[in-house]
């Protein structure tokens, strides 16, 4: 399913934004239009066309917004199951970067669920994909990574949700790139684990060239995609 791009060293997959992939999870995209119903529904207006890019923390929020907006109509019926007497749900992201524990804790605390949620967050690395992901199924991957290691760890309740999010890049069309966030939502007790995509975000050519120049021929998991991430060039052009 993968093919083979020059100069990039990476395999990069024929996706779309609406990629479904194989596999016990429930999938969306980001809505594009309309009011839309639910407690993410709010978040719409903050998020829009290149504003995203003007700074990499807004970058950040917004990507973060999209993600959780797209989760309305999947966690619909998780936010409104029935619980037992002791109703708070201890939510556990997988990662320490405010920007991401951040939006999470925010957006839950809006939610109209009979339940109440603690949003936490801890670190944890994908130590066997690259820094930058190329492509919807290796960012898929690395989140996947991110839940297993923090369960390994025992640092978490074994029946906490976690959520963990990863961005990636893909090329389209030849020669238009975009950036785009997958996340994923893993409860044991879900029959179903939620995978969710954000909209992609335009980004220029140039910024991927630099990201391929950056990546040592030798860099270990170069199969998965580059050794700078696009928030790093962002950085720097967008100062």
């Amino acid at each position: 399913m993968s093919q083979a791009v020059a100069s990039a060293s990476v395999d990069l997959e024929p996706e779309s934004a609406t990629y479904i992939a194989p596999g016990s999870y429930s999938n969306a995209s980001a809505p594009t239009t309309g009011a839309g119903a639910g407690f993410f529904g709010w978040i719409r207006e903050s998020v829009g066309g290149h504003a995203v890019l003007s700074k990499v923390a807004e970058k950040a929020r917004s990507g973060m917004n999209s993600v959780m907006m797209t989760l309305d109509p999947q966690m619909k019926e998780y936010l409104t199951k029935e619980e037992s007497p002791l109703s708070m749900v201890n939510l556990v992201v997988a990662s320490d970067k405010e920007s991401k524990v951040g939006p999470i804790r925010d957006a839950f605390s809006s939610s109209p669920s009979r339940l109440h949620f603690s949003v936490s967050g801890m670190g944890t690395q994908a130590v066997s994909i690259a820094a930058q992901p190329v492509g919807a199924a290796k960012a898929r991957k690395a989140c996947e990574e991110r839940i297993g290691n923090l369960r390994r760890s025992g640092m978490v309740d074994s029946n906490a949700p976690i959520i963990a999010l990863e961005n990636f890049i893909i090329e389209m069309l030849p020669g238009q790139w975009y950036d785009m966030g997958c996340l994923v939502l893993e409860e044991p007790g879900l029959k179903e684990g939620i995978q969710v995509f954000t909209q992609g975000t335009p980004i220029p050519y140039e910024w991927v060239q630099e990201l391929r120049e950056g990546t040592p021929h030798d860099y270990p998991p170069r199969w998965s995609g580059l050794a700078i991430t696009i928030g790093q060039v962002a950085a720097k052009h967008l100062q």
